[in-house]
């Protein structure tokens, strides 16, 4: 809590259900401060892992070498007693990492490692401003730099893939917010320009043989700018036994795209016979440099209020509206009800239920894909049975489709979520707490594609067309999901948390981009979706042995991700190789379990005299990477050192199973999640 002095106004969310959130919010307190800080204060830490320190990879014939630095560093403090104080925040995280290639080429089978370099530079300036005793505001200014060289080489795609990205953001934002009597307004408002360039380092057409390798160049050459412009406001007051909220949101958005995704061309291969025969399936090429640029208008409007029905029980009720330009769907009201009830005069037990309806908006990166990728841009050349290499000038071969395009559907809606809980909170003694949740989610007008103009018994509906990939609004999705949790101490110096989470999500699609098996039967998809986790468990262990030292242990288990049995060819000639055999549904095989143990070891020296204004000014920034531990905040100084070791017994969980009937390495894991790795760092503050 920060001092009383430094508070401008407490906002406290009593319903996960709030009406103010776009998405699915939580239960919190919202402490906006004020000028207050006499003093400086800052925070220093650095962490750093080689590959020297960890364990090969499963995949990995040998161990790679790889090494990460992370850099933090904070800084704050007055610039004019109780009217003017800043805060700095610089971050840079410097990383170089292996990716493990298992492959079947004709040569044989290929396992090796090759270098991802990551770098992440940013630098955050906040002054906090009091304009009158009253009204605080905040600017913010933040600059922030990603490049990734090396990316789309790993598992059956061979080093010719690489490709680097570069990319960077501005932000400015000012926030203030107004108390008068009981009333608070929360004024927001940010402005976004960024700007991202990806560069193939090879310009060859790409080989993909089905199950064995990928090869050639990764053909994504673009560049991406965007501009953005946010404004939040939300007013806030209580009458007796009820709080009222209203507020509104604007935004808009401008995003440009020039793009030469696959102007080099595409080889499928149906497996690896076919390619050392030199007989492809398909081959596809974009004609030209595609140029889109669009603009979305976003608004919401909501209401929002808590109501003490009696002493144990609150009810709250909103309603929230949305629109936005991309879309002609209107019809978007989201009612939210939540309540909250405690049945025993000792308070150890609450019950809350809740339930509203959330709409996901139709992001404008897909709006821009789309239109990059339509009618009016030059078109995609889609050969079916092609020779090898293909010469569409001198020695034309294969099937030649018409022109294809994407196009979004005249219909398209918001994605609609219904969502609904109940949860059972039970204090056991004085310290421990039980929780039981159960979640039900409903998805309808979800984002999917589908080919309008996919063949029928090998005849396309409209010859004059190829394949029209049509963004639509028919998916669905139902999930149920039960959470049990404990937490609390097992002695004065150790706690405990315990989660479990049995779920079950069925959906119909992969993805807003996936096609469907059947373009004319959509329920001939519907299964396990592609993230559906049937068990979750996590175990959580504090201990403090000594003053100033600690360890947290975390072990995690994770049941199979699905996957589907393909068949390796495109059985329905719709130009997607995602057939499956016979009598066999989507997502019906299962991978491998993960389980993991991480711990992290600290210890935090505290020194220094640090006066009677002991509260003014102390202010402690920390990353997730050296396991938060403020030490005594009655000391000036303080000093820890760390120590992350994700792993420990270097278990390994395979990944990436390969269902394609065809391929040398089928119900086979390609790849595996991280090996013990080994992190040290130390970070000072004052």
């Amino acid at each position: 809590m920060p001092d009383k002095s430094k508070i401008a106004s407490i906002k406290i969310v009593r319903s996960s259900y709030d009406a103010e959130n776009h998405d699915l919010g939580n239960i919190y307190v919202d402490i906006a401060t004020k000028v207050g800080t006499s003093r400086y204060s800052g925070s220093l830490s650095f962490n750093f892992n080689d590959g020297s320190f960890n364990a090969r990879n499963a995949f990995s014939p040998d161990r790679y070498p790889e090494q990460t630095r992370n850099l933090f560093f904070f800084l704050g403090g007055p610039i004019r007693e109780n009217k003017a104080d800043f805060s700095v925040y610089f971050l840079d995280r410097r990383n170089e990492a292996a990716s493990n290639l298992f492959a079947i080429t004709p040569q044989g089978e290929l396992r090796g490692s090759t270098n991802v370099v990551s770098s992440y530079t940013s630098v955050n300036v906040d002054i906090n401003h009091n304009l009158t005793q009253t009204v605080p505001a905040k600017y913010t200014y933040k600059y922030s730099r990603r490049a990734n060289s090396g990316l789309g080489v790993g598992g059956f795609d061979l080093p010719s893939r690489a490709y680097d990205i570069g990319a960077d953001a501005h932000q400015f934002r000012l926030s203030t917010s107004v108390v008068k009597g009981s009333f608070l307004n929360e004024f927001r408002a940010a402005f976004d320009v960024s700007a991202s360039n990806t560069s193939p380092r090879n310009s060859s057409p790409a080989l993909k043989v089905l199950g064995a390798f990928s090869a050639g160049g990764a053909g994504n050459l673009e560049r991406t700018r965007k501009i953005g412009l946010f404004v939040v406001d939300n007013l806030s007051t209580s009458y007796k036994q009820a709080a009222l909220k209203v507020g509104f949101e604007l935004s808009t958005l401008f995003q440009n795209l020039r793009s030469a995704e696959n102007i080099n061309g595409t080889y499928i291969f149906r497996s690896l016979a076919d390619y050392v025969s030199g007989h492809p399936a398909i081959f596809s090429q974009r004609s030209g440099l595609r140029k889109a640029s669009v603009r979305q208008d976003r608004s919401a409007l909501y209401f929002q209020s808590d109501l003490r029905l009696k002493k144990n029980i609150i009810l709250s009720a909103g309603v929230r509206y949305e629109a936005q330009t991309s879309l002609r769907d209107r019809n978007n009201f989201s009612p939210r009800l939540g309540l909250a009830w405690t049945p025993l005069k000792s308070g150890n037990t609450t019950f809350r239920i809740g339930g509203g309806i959330y709409y996901k908006w139709f992001e404008v990166d897909d709006f821009l894909r789309i239109v990059n990728l339509g009618a009016d841009q030059p078109p995609e050349m889609i050969v079916i049975d092609p020779i090898y290499p293909f010469d569409p000038v001198n020695a034309p071969s294969g099937r030649q489709l018409p022109p294809s395009y994407f196009r979004k559907a005249g219909d398209l809606r918001n994605p609609e979520v219904l969502r609904a809980s109940v949860q059972m909170t039970q204090r056991l003694g004085p310290s421990h707490t039980l929780r039981v949740e159960y979640i039900f989610e409903r998805g309808t007008h979800l984002l999917r594609s589908r080919n309008i103009n996919a063949p029928r018994n090998g005849i396309l509906p409209n010859e004059d067309l190829g394949v029209i990939t049509n963004v639509e609004s028919s998916g669905s999705s139902v999930r149920n999901e039960v959470r049990v949790g404990f937490f609390g101490p097992v002695t004065k110096k150790a706690d405990v948390a315990i989660n479990y989470t049995l779920s079950s999500e069925i959906n119909d699609f992969s993805g807003i981009y996936g096609l469907p098996t059947d373009n004319y039967d959509l329920r001939l998809d519907r299964g396990p979706s592609d993230l559906d986790r049937r068990h979750r468990m996590t175990f959580y262990l504090g201990w403090r042995p000594f003053k100033g030292v600690k360890i947290n242990a975390n072990y995690t288990v994770l049941s199979p991700l699905p996957f589907s049995l393909t068949t390796g060819h495109d059985d329905n000639r719709d130009t997607v190789f995602n057939d499956r055999p016979a009598g066999v549904s989507r997502n019906s095989r299962r991978g491998a379990w993960f389980s993991q143990l991480d711990l992290n070891l600290g210890y935090t020296i505290s020194f220094g005299h640090r006066g009677k204004d002991s509260n003014k000014g102390f202010k402690v920034i920390t990353t997730a990477d050296d396991g938060f531990d403020i030490g005594d905040p009655s000391k000036r100084f303080s000093l820890r050192f760390f120590g992350n070791v994700e792993n420990v017994f270097n278990h390994t969980n395979p990944v990436h199973f390969v269902g394609i009937q065809t391929s040398p390495l089928f119900l086979m894991p390609t790849s595996a999640e991280t090996s013990r790795k080994i992190t040290v760092g130390t970070r000072f503050t004052f």
